[in-house]
């Protein structure tokens, strides 16, 4: 079975705690996607990934569909009106620090990799329309370029929240360093 990916902007929460609400999949919003070697229009209903809620640690997050490029891993899954909501939460790596300060500053946006259920989707050759109507969640990557345009940032942290950290603060104490000024190594 393959794994498809699609995008979507994401947005952090609550910046001191590592977590990272997104909009995994955009409900009713179409999106230009290629499929089988031509561009269609796909569509994911409302309820799509219906039951993923019962399952959200086994799903894990990474930069560019990379799976060697792990960050993190689902915590939370909510179906909403709008889309399947997802919190993640990002690893104290040094790739997990460059996805959250990207992801702050709107540098990057999540794209999902899915799977569809035998009978799951409903193909029209006609208007070359791919209705999703029931599939599996694989993975969400944080990537630059959505498919799904439409999903939007809910909340940035501040730079004092980054500031304020603790490990930051140890680091700019061992550092030498106070908060706001920059470590040279030259």
């Amino acid at each position: 079975m393959s794994i498809l990916v699609r995008d979507t902007a994401g947005a952090i929460e609550t910046p001191g705690s590592r977590l990272v609400d997104v909009i995994a999949v955009p409900y009713g919003e179409p999106a230009a996607v290629q499929y089988q070697g031509e561009m269609w229009t796909e569509i994911f209903d409302r309820g799509a990934f219906s039951g993923m809620d019962r399952t959200p640690g086994r799903c894990r997050v990474n930069r560019g569909h990379d799976r060697t490029r792990t960050v993190g891993k689902v915590v939370r899954l909510t179906e909403a009106e709008h889309g399947l909501i997802a919190r993640i939460k990002v690893a104290r790596t040094s790739l997990g620090d460059e996805t959250l300060a990207l992801a702050a500053e709107d540098m990057l946006s999540m794209s999902v990799g899915f799977g569809i259920h035998p009978g799951g989707v409903e193909i029209d050759r006609r208007t070359m329309t791919r209705r999703v109507r029931k599939a599996w969640l694989d993975h969400l990557s944080f990537v630059e370029s959505p498919s799904y345009a439409g999903a939007k940032v809910i909340t940035t942290p501040s730079l004092d929240a980054w500031l304020n950290d603790p490990v930051l603060r140890w680091a700019a104490q061992r550092c030498g360093t106070t908060r706001g000024e920059a470590v040279s190594n030259s």
